[in-house]
């Protein structure tokens, strides 16, 4: 029988096997292989000089933001300490002359300005400057007429039971300091304690 015309007899394939064929690279592929090489090695270093450039940026930010927030705390240090004196000064005020002008020290607990609060159509409506109490609805001032007015009506006229006997008036000086001493001389000695009883043990 006749060998095949177009065979090498190799199951009649004229290539080589596939494991023993190099491929050939041509010119183009080796330069866009080239090109494309250098393109990623400058995509590379651009992304670390970006990512340096974010890491200082974040750093600054980082280093600003700590030294606002240093400096807004002892600026609310200084505030909290200036607003405890005058809280501290208020409570002395209010603890020396609650015992004279009771509801007088009491009504002056209470805000006088309680700004009203509208919710319709305007929104700049809504922002108030002044310092309010929160009722018991948010974004609903409390309403303290009412207690202000209770509050005034028992300052001027408190009833019988609260009102307070003026403090007796203090004694004269030449006279008070004689009978002051007439009278530690006149008081008896003060009784000593009984000695204490110790039982026998039995």
């Amino acid at each position: 029988m006749e060998a095949p015309v177009f065979g090498s007899g190799n199951n009649g394939s004229v290539l080589p096997p596939p494991e023993e064929m190099e491929p050939e690279e041509g010119f183009l592929l080796r330069e866009w292989k080239r090109q494309n090489a250098e393109k990623l090695a400058e995509k590379e270093r651009l992304e670390k000089e970006r990512l340096t450039m974010i890491m200082d940026d974040a750093d600054a930010y980082k280093d600003e933001f700590l030294a606002k927030r240093h400096s807004h705390c002892e600026a609310q240090k200084n505030n909290n300490r200036d607003k405890e004196k005058v809280f501290l000064a208020g409570q002395e005020h209010f603890h020396k002359s609650a015992d004279k002008h009771y509801w007088k020290a009491v009504s002056e607990l209470i805000p006088a300005e309680i700004p009203t609060i509208e919710t319709k159509r305007n929104k700049d409506r809504n922002k108030v400057t002044v310092i309010f109490n929160q009722g018991p609805k948010p974004g609903k001032a409390t309403d303290l007429s009412r207690m202000r007015q209770i509050l005034l009506k028992l300052k001027h006229n408190p009833p019988a039971h609260m009102k307070t006997a003026p403090p007796p008036p203090p004694p004269k000086a030449a006279e008070g300091g004689d009978k002051a001493k007439e009278a530690e001389n006149k008081a008896p000695p003060a009784a000593s304690p009984p000695p204490p009883v110790v039982e026998a043990a039995a």
